[in-house]
């Protein structure tokens, strides 16, 4: 793997950021929402209530569509394929899309974090599980990108399962018969996780948010056979 060819790409991720407006809303659309609300005086309860609801949404639409969309779009184009004509590893080219998303959500990440008024040890826990409910979410969004011919394929494919990831949270939250089983997917997870922030991660949330990632990573290994990135 060429590091050099990962920061090639990744640049070439960001250059045309700037000519893919619906990505680039993609990544704003809920830190606005949450300096709207933060305009209106909200006690520090109802601060950690508004981020506990909207970092799965947003960790979900980031992750989905700049894993996904760009994909198709590059599939598309055939730039995708023309970047593995110039030697560019399926596996660089992954990283380099992957980093290229957790750099973008960093900035969103950091601003829901300065308004749920978290500090030291809660920073911390809040980025471990941004960090697993993003890789979970990343090969989901390589997936759908990987099956999907063209980006409005992939933007089809990505409505259902981003409202499914970002919503189930808030859905569960309002319907407790539906828990029992939202609680088993990596969103619930994250919002249960920031919900009590202020204590220790629970080991049923790691463990769920691992084996999420693991049956993630196995149905892209799966897919990625059927439809390589290099054919």
């Amino acid at each position: 793997m060429s590091f050099r060819r990962i920061k090639i790409v990744y640049g070439k991720q960001l250059r045309d950021l700037t000519k893919n407006p619906t990505l680039a809303i993609s990544f704003l659309v809920f830190p606005l929402l949450g300096f709207f609300f933060s305009q209106m005086d909200m006690p520090a309860g109802e601060a950690r209530m508004m981020v506990r609801l909207y970092l799965p949404m947003y960790v979900a639409m980031c992750g989905l569509m700049g894993t996904g969309s760009t994909m198709a779009e590059e599939k598309e184009k055939n730039t995708l394929r023309v970047l593995m004509m110039s030697n560019v590893k399926p596996a660089e080219y992954m990283a380099s899309i992957c980093l290229f998303v957790v750099t973008l959500q960093f900035f969103g990440v950091a601003y829901f974090i300065y308004l749920g008024g978290f500090h030291g040890i809660e920073i911390l826990r809040t980025a471990i599980v941004v960090l697993l409910g993003s890789l979970c979410t990343m090969v989901l969004g390589s997936t759908v990108g990987l099956i999907a011919k063209t980006q409005m394929n992939a933007n089809s494919y990505l409505t259902p399962v981003m409202l499914i990831v970002g919503m189930l949270p808030s859905l569960a939250s309002l319907n407790r018969d539906l828990y029992p089983i939202a609680k088993y997917i990596y969103s619930t997870q994250m919002s249960e996780a920031m919900t009590n922030i202020s204590k220790p991660l629970s080991l049923e949330t790691i463990i769920i948010m691992i084996a999420n990632m693991a049956i993630c990573v196995a149905i892209f290994v799966r897919v990625y056979k059927k439809n390589r990135l290099d054919d």
